[in-house]
């Protein structure tokens, strides 16, 4: 068997080497963090990173099936870069944006079945490599530029909605976007990919390195856009007396007074339906009431959010019962002192470590 050690096939295996160490790095994220992003970014680097080592291996043998299956990994890329920045904007799947992948990825398999999909190419460095050609090369460029292009969106958004204590990591989120999605395709639009093949490969693996840099170095990364949250409150539901308050934004409440407001009327709600029913939830214009009730103390504790999602009630699930745990003594007392809650704080950064302070 023949190798081809052009300088197309080093570029494409060292194109690999910072897609490795961003699927490394997204693994040790998802290991000490358990965040889901850093799972959706395990598999969108990890399929980037295979598909790119078999794309090396295309080029290292000559051989035009290998090349098309790299090419083809693209399509579970895809799939996994939508899921992944889904997953840090909203806690909902888009099903547009599938439908979108789903027509191209379609497309790119019955071109690729074609046996002219795939032809030599001579680089203007007169080196022989595989290449893409025609419908096949058009609908790959357009998987990948529909994924760089979400990609793209949502680091400009993240860096747009982050607060000043994490603008530096999310511009370095952000850099890593325009060098793997603009870049890329300005080294495709103006040849420069014909002259070096790789090179958008390795332009794509260096922003993959500092988006899984960016996640790693502080993972709230992820959870500046799907939500915004306010404070959290605990009730005494029988007597109705807030007894512990915390504050993560009140600035941007949309109205502050209406909040306060509905805090007093949920005390006098719970004090008169104490034993008859439970609320879970209150839906305001741009806000949410999300209710955790122990079974055991005659406490509620509230959390005022933009949205409720999973890792919402998770959190405050997780605080409920560290709080009990922790002050059942001092609620349990007749007359309870305030100040016995003050070291409640402690227990906000463990139950929500994902919450953006704004």
């Amino acid at each position: 068997m023949e190798f081809h050690w052009t300088v197309a096939t080093i570029v494409m295996f060292c194109a690999t080497i910072p897609q490795i160490f961003a699927t490394v790095m997204s693994i040790r994220g998802y290991i000490r963090y358990k965040y889901k992003s850093f799972l959706f970014m395990i598999f969108s680097w990890g399929f980037m990173g295979l598909g790119n080592i078999i794309l090396a291996f295309g080029y290292l043998f000559m051989d035009f099936m290998i090349y098309r299956i790299g090419i083809m990994l693209s399509i579970p890329l895809g799939f996994a870069i939508i899921v992944l920045f889904d997953s840090i904007s909203k806690d909902q799947l888009s099903i547009i944006k599938f439908l979108i992948m789903s027509v191209l990825s379609t497309a790119l398999i019955i071109l690729g079945l074609e046996n002219n999909s795939v032809v030599e190419n001579v680089t203007k460095l007169e080196e022989h490599t595989p290449a893409m050609n025609g419908l096949f090369q058009i609908f790959g460029s357009l998987v990948f530029l529909f994924a760089g292009t979400l990609w793209l969106i949502y680091s400009i958004k993240i860096y747009t909605n982050a607060p000043k204590t994490l603008k530096k990591i999310a511009l370095i989120n952000m850099i890593g976007a325009i060098i793997a999605a603009p870049g890329s395709i300005i080294a495709f639009g103006t040849g420069f990919v014909w002259i070096i093949p790789g090179t958008d490969y390795t332009l794509i693996g260096i922003g993959a390195l500092l988006c899984a840099y960016s996640f790693y170095k502080e993972p709230k990364l992820g959870y500046v856009l799907p939500f915004v949250v306010y404070r959290l409150h605990v009730i005494q539901a029988d007597s109705g007396l807030p007894i512990y308050e915390y504050t993560w934004n009140s600035l941007k409440l949309s109205n502050n007074a209406l909040f306060s407001g509905a805090i007093k009327g949920v005390s006098s709600v719970l004090k008169e339906s104490l034993g008859k029913w439970e609320m879970n939830e209150i839906l305001f214009d741009k806000g949410r009431l999300i209710f955790e009730y122990d079974s055991e103390t005659p406490l509620v504790f509230l959390l005022i959010t933009s949205k409720s999602t999973a890792i919402m009630r998770q959190g405050l699930r997780l605080f409920r019962e560290e709080f009990v745990r922790k002050f059942r003594k001092a609620i349990d007392m007749n007359y309870i002192d305030l100040s016995k809650f003050d070291d409640a704080d402690k227990l906000i950064c463990s139950a929500f470590p994902f919450v953006v302070h704004r």
